[in-house]
């Protein structure tokens, strides 16, 4: 089920609330620029991913100006999977907004508009969009096992800038 725990900025990272009713989660996200939907794919092999889901990435291309489109797929038996995971372990923003649609799997965002952290925790069928500028981090744990379609504006895809905060190494990961 996905989920979200709102925490304070400060360490211990004390939990102020869970939210496990969609409409509570939609809500609070919305108010910091970020669009959670359903969206809901085929199971099918990475191979299949793009076709199965041409339905859905049209209408977001046609609606919100996304040209380029690939997907992620990470399964705990490849060979970078240590050095993938710290890559998006950092606290970052980009100048793009970051869209993820989980086709299979899960993993876990964590937002820091202003003085909170949002840990979102989505599995499949989860549409998640964050709005340009706005830091995160992102982590699948120590086996990550899924699979996202992410969509960009800009050709080269996803271009990260680290804010040069540890927040991202103090807050726990563990379940909200």
């Amino acid at each position: 089920m996905t989920h979200l725990a709102v925490m304070t900025e400060v360490p211990p990272h004390r939990v102020i609330d869970v939210l496990h009713r969609r409409a509570d989660v939609v809500a609070v996200l919305r108010a910091v620029g970020v669009v959670l939907e359903r969206w809901l794919p085929p199971e099918l092999p990475c191979d299949d991913v793009l076709a199965a889901c041409a339905t859905p990435i049209a209408r977001w291309k046609a609606t919100r100006g996304y040209t380029t489109v690939d997907v992620l797929s990470v399964r705990p038996d490849d060979a970078d999977v240590a050095a993938l995971r710290e890559r998006y372990l950092v606290e970052h923003t980009h100048d793009d907004a970051e869209v993820r649609a989980f086709v299979e799997g899960e993993g876990t965002f964590f937002l820091h508009p202003g003085r909170q952290v949002l840990r979102l925790h989505c599995k499949r069928g989860d549409l998640l969009s964050l709005p340009a500028g706005l830091p995160h981090w992102f982590d699948a744990g120590d086996a990550p096992c899924f699979t996202a379609v992410r969509l960009f504006t800009r050709p080269e895809g996803w271009v990260a800038a680290a804010t040069g905060r540890e927040l991202a190494r103090t807050v726990p990961v563990g379940p909200a």
